[in-house]
Parts: structure tokens; sequence; C-alpha cells
């Protein structure tokens, strides 16, 4: 009997020494395996970074402008260099302005070279002292930020202040100024608009003329039937 309690002892020892060295097993596989799974995710992050990086920088670059355009827009001035105040006009080159943009540097683009010219249109007021009424200047402006593939710049160069957005397909200036003179700049109307608001007009004044002829008409009809 004695015997037999020293065996069962034994086994049930031995039993314990496998279940505890298998655990023990179980463990170093398993943190094994939370070390490989760990090391290839961050692998697989860091690839992922990567493409990410290089899929941003790409799409960055194909989307920010970086070819020369030419923008048509239509220019008022006023004395002064307070840009809210336009309560005294400058006429002398009031009209459309043509703006050659081009990107330089980079990439991306550090400064934005604008080539400037107009032709004032007939009846434009001259100086009195016979100054040209004719725009042709270069400024080169640095860009100071972009944002949503839109460059921000502001700047003085040639004695011309700039201040604006262009984003390939717009141009659009906050502030021109150039010595004391401010000046507002818009985009000028489309020849067809121009067509259409003749057309307008044509009609519009047609139709009055009809409405004035029809009581006169009438008024001739009168005399005759009394006569």
């Amino acid at each position: 009997m004695y015997s037999f309690v020293i065996r069962l002892w034994c086994c049930v020892r031995l039993l314990f020494d496998l279940t505890a060295r298998g655990a023990i097993a179980f463990r170093l596989i398993i943190s094994k395996v939370k070390i490989r799974v760990k090391n290839n995710m961050n692998k697989t992050t860091k690839v992922l970074g990567k493409f990410i990086a290089a899929s941003a920088l790409i799409v960055s670059t194909v989307s920010l402008p970086d070819q020369a355009a030419t923008f048509r827009l239509c220019v008022t001035g006023y004395e002064g260099t307070d840009i809210n105040d336009n309560t005294t006009p400058y006429p002398y080159h009031n009209g459309p302005w043509g703006f050659t943009v081009e990107p330089l540097g980079g990439p991306p683009p550090t400064h934005i070279k604008f080539t400037v010219t107009s032709t004032p249109p007939p009846g434009t007021p001259g100086h009195d002292n016979g100054d040209n009424q004719y725009i042709n200047f270069m400024a080169t402006i640095p860009i100071i930020k972009t944002i949503n593939n839109t460059y921000y710049f502001s700047g003085e160069d040639n004695q011309v202040s700039l201040t604006g957005t262009y984003n390939g397909t717009q141009l659009s200036f906050s502030s021109i100024i150039s010595g004391d003179t401010h000046y507002t700049a818009v985009p000028c109307p489309e020849p067809t608009s121009i067509l259409s608001l003749l057309a307008l007009g044509t009609l519009g004044t047609a139709s009055t003329l009809k409405r004035k002829l029809k009581p006169s008409k009438s008024t001739e009809k009168e005399t005759t039937k009394v006569s």
C-alpha cells in the first residue's frame, strides 16, 4: 500500500512537472509569436508610411501649378495706400491689365514672377505732366505659404507691392500698391457677356420705341376719321 502511494505521488508530481514545463514552453512560443507579429506590423507601418508620404509628394508635385499663365484683369486706381479708401479716383491707368504669372524655384516654387502690361482704352484721361499711361513692369514676389494647391504671395519688388493668391487657373489680388496709389483688380467681363448685354439693351430700346409709336399711330387714325 505504501509503495502504491509513493508511485501515485511520483506520477502526480511528474504530471505536474510536465504541465508546468508545457505552460512555460507555450508562453515562450506565444511571446515569440507576439514579437514576430509586432516586428512585422512595425515594418508594414513603416512601408505604408513611406508609401503615403511618397504618394502625397507625388500628388502635391503634380497638382501645384508650375507653368506660366496669362490673365486679363480690369484694374481701377485710387489715390493713397489705404486699400480700403476708394474715395479719390486715380483713373490714369484704368482698364484691362495683362498679368503673366510664372512660378519660380523649387519644387515647390518659392516665388512668382509677374509681367504686367496694359493699354488704356480710348478716352482714358491723361496726366497733367504728360506721364505715360501705359503699364509695363516686372515684379518677383515671394510665396509666403501654400494651402490646398493655392499659392499665397505677398511682397514688394520694383516699387510695386502685390498681395494675393494663385492656383493655376485663378489669379486674385487683395492689394496692388505702386507709390502713393492703390488699385483694385477684378476679372474682366467676357466678350460674350458684353454682346449679350448689348443685345438685351437693343431689345429694350426697340420695345420702348414700339410702345411710343403705338399711341402716335392711333392718334393719326382718329385725326383721319374726324377730318
